[in-house]
């Protein structure tokens, strides 16, 4: 596994935590940033990569800084 593949696992991680800890479904926060339930679980899992701008509405929805979605 290549430290990018890691390192996109680590962020899917991240979000993941935090939109669980806030009772958001994948779907629901699919809805409010514009992907599929399965673009999320995607993301989650490290198999996408989400853009900075993406990032942004992830964390806004979620109510987290974008830091903390990268936080290594």
């Amino acid at each position: 596994m290549t430290r990018h593949e890691i390192y996109l696992k680590k962020i899917g991680a991240n979000i993941r935590k935090a939109r669980t800890a806030k009772n958001i479904k994948q779907e629901t926060l699919g809805r409010t940033v514009n992907l599929n339930k399965s673009e999320i679980s995607r993301i989650e899992n490290g198999k996408r990569e989400a853009k900075l701008t993406m990032l942004r509405k992830i964390a806004f929805e979620i109510n987290v800084t974008i830091s903390s979605l990268l936080d290594e």
